[in-house]
């Protein structure tokens, strides 16, 4: 019995120690698996998720640089930022130059990526254009896990 707790320790010790000097190389390695790395292609939306106004930005470039046809800010009142992120959203980009008719706002309060994506499940739904594709704009660590849940929520249906 003795022989086994001194065991544990001695693993324990050993993987802290591991974990000390080898915690950036790890860390690089799991920042590396988040961000997800694929190809941008047009598509027929571009959500941002609530958040930073570099996030309206990059939609913005985006709408501008023609990888979307409509830009969708989601997202409702912001304690940190005292503004709702879609009406702050829609105008930032119409102060971009990005046209009214191209904006769409849904200001329903979300607390996660799984209310924004069905918020934009919801707007697909009830769009009177076929929506076949979107593009999330959100942060890199963030987009693994956006991913996973958009296609968990819009299927197939939606690329």
């Amino acid at each position: 019995m003795l022989y086994r707790k001194r065991l544990v320790i001695a693993i324990a010790v050993v993987v802290l120690v591991l974990l000390l000097a080898m915690h950036e190389p790890a860390l690089l390695a799991i920042g590396d698996f988040l961000v997800i790395r694929d190809a941008l292609q047009p598509a027929d939306v571009i959500h941002m998720i609530s958040g930073s106004d570099y996030r309206t930005d990059y939609a913005v470039e985006l709408y501008k640089q023609g990888y979307g046809k409509q830009i969708l800010f989601t997202g409702g009142w912001c304690i940190f930022h005292g503004y709702y992120h879609g009406q702050h959203g829609l105008e930032r980009a119409e102060a971009q130059g990005v046209e009214p008719g191209s904006i769409a706002i849904d200001e329903s309060r979300v607390t996660s990526t799984y209310e924004e994506a069905a918020l934009l499940k919801q707007f697909v739904a009830c769009s009177p254009a076929q929506v076949r594709s979107v593009i999330v704009v959100s942060d890199p660590y963030h987009m693994r896990r956006a991913r996973w849940t958009y296609n968990r929520l819009l299927g197939r249906e939606v690329t």
